[in-house]
């Protein structure tokens, strides 16, 4: 249990500190102490590779303190973020309010063995797959500067793994230069102006790949329809046992907007977690883009069915 609480508060995302600021300033009194007891409860880290919650306070915020209590809430998924250094790598979920660290994968002999860097590289890849089987298709490979660890490895993708970047089913990656192995360097990287414009970057083009499969599936020929538009249908198709021979949901895609309104949030985030667990692509969509205003013509959400 301890554990536990040691990668949520050390994941947990800054919420309005700068690393030069005192722990607590800003904070209420009663929250102070709060925060206080939570940091003292806890022991070294060794998720983020830092000392310890003691002696780096900075980073003990009133998110940290929060991410403990009832009601906290990590978001949608976003993105998947990639430390990547010669002999280790650490991924990171991004969601829409909270990045958590997902798994470290460590180098298994020498960099100049090239057998050795191969099954690192795979080893990533299929650390990545059950976020891509999730629907989450944007990837952003972070390496330290003056290295080609990024570029490298997105090389290994090209060669070994086209399906990642070609086709209905590839990913979007991008590649920065930063840290991401520690959640000091996380901290400090998420606050970068390059890291929110990539971040934008991917999503947006994974959101056009999605809204490609969308046109497609409303153009197909078919007896029955490839698009749920209702919530009632789509309701009924996700939560309903699935029926052999019948078409199967496939994405769920929600335009963000649709999450702001009270009686529909708690219904559509029961809606996503259930698609979730029966192996349904969710993907919540900025209704500024233009995959985002497609939606929002068709009511807000859509469940695109398999064909296959």
């Amino acid at each position: 249990m301890q554990q536990s609480m040691q990668i949520r508060a050390c994941t947990f995302k800054p919420f309005q500190t700068s690393l030069e600021s005192d722990t607590c300033e800003g904070f209420s009194k009663s929250l102070k102490r709060k925060v206080i007891k939570t940091i003292k409860t806890l022991n070294d880290c060794d998720v983020c590779g830092e000392p310890s919650f003691l002696q780096r306070k900075e980073f003990a915020t009133a998110g940290a303190y929060l991410s403990f209590q009832k009601g906290y809430r990590r978001g949608y998924p976003v993105a998947v973020l990639m430390g990547l250094k010669e002999d280790q790598a650490v991924l990171w979920k991004v969601y829409s309010q909270v990045i958590k660290v997902d798994r470290t994968l460590t180098l298994v002999g020498l960099r100049n063995d090239s057998k050795a860097v191969y099954n690192f590289y795979e080893s990533i890849v299929n650390a990545l797959r059950p976020a891509l089987r999730e629907g989450v298709k944007s990837v952003v490979v972070a390496s330290p500067p003056r290295t080609s660890c990024a570029s490298d490895f997105l090389r290994h993708v090209k060669e070994h793994h086209a399906w990642l970047v070609q086709g209905q089913s590839k990913a979007s990656l991008a590649e920065m230069v930063g840290a991401a192995n520690t959640f000091h360097e996380v901290t400090v990287l998420t606050r970068l102006p390059d890291f929110k414009r990539i971040i934008g970057e991917t999503t947006v083009e994974e959101t056009e790949n999605l809204l490609d499969l969308l046109e497609k599936r409303l153009n197909a020929p078919s007896k029955e329809p490839l698009v749920l538009y209702s919530i009632e249908e789509i309701e009924d198709k996700i939560l309903s046992a699935s029926v052999p021979g019948s078409l199967k949901p496939e994405y769920l895609l929600l335009a963000d907007s649709c999450l702001t309104v009270g009686r529909l949030r708690n219904r559509l985030q029961r809606l996503m977690q259930v698609a979730f667990n029966k192996g349904v692509k969710a993907r919540v969509v900025d209704s500024k883009t233009p995959a985002g205003k497609r939606i929002m013509q068709l009511g807000g959400m859509v469940c695109i069915l398999s064909v296959g």
